[in-house]
């Protein structure tokens, strides 16, 4: 498994937790104990539209947390940098997940408010892994 180390030094940064959380891939899913509901969930996170990175989990007992990228545009259509955040779920209470913005993209995440959209779109699809829709 690799994780780039712009990601994990921002993992560090605003995990605020002292417990060792174990970080996986998609690849990673066969050798831990996760349940079907979450491998659910992460398997229906978006990917496009700006949601160009990867998405990992982390987890430690009952929290799992999603981490994912924002690659921001520019209004000349020119990339222009990355936003990292995380998704927290406390389970199975999965409908009031948590949406943070790591430290250092709060700039481009106002600049181009993306926590409504974020929300949104993350709900929707966290909804709809749930429902079996």
């Amino acid at each position: 498994m690799s994780i780039p180390n712009k990601l994990l030094t921002e993992i560090g940064k605003y995990s605020g937790y002292s417990e060792p959380y174990i970080f996986l891939s998609r690849n990673d899913l066969d050798y831990y104990e996760i349940p079907d509901e979450i491998l659910k969930i992460f398997g229906s996170l978006p990917h496009g539209s700006g949601i160009d990175g990867s998405w990992y989990l982390s987890f430690y007992k009952n929290t799992y947390v999603f981490h994912g990228e924002y690659h921001t545009m520019n209004e000349c259509g020119y990339y222009d940098g990355w936003v990292y955040f995380k998704i927290v779920i406390k389970w199975p209470d999965w409908q009031k997940f948590k949406l943070t913005f790591n430290s250092g993209s709060h700039y481009l995440e106002s600049k181009y408010m993306l926590r409504e959209y974020l929300e949104e779109i993350i709900y929707f699809s966290i909804k709809e892994a749930m429902e079996g829709k």
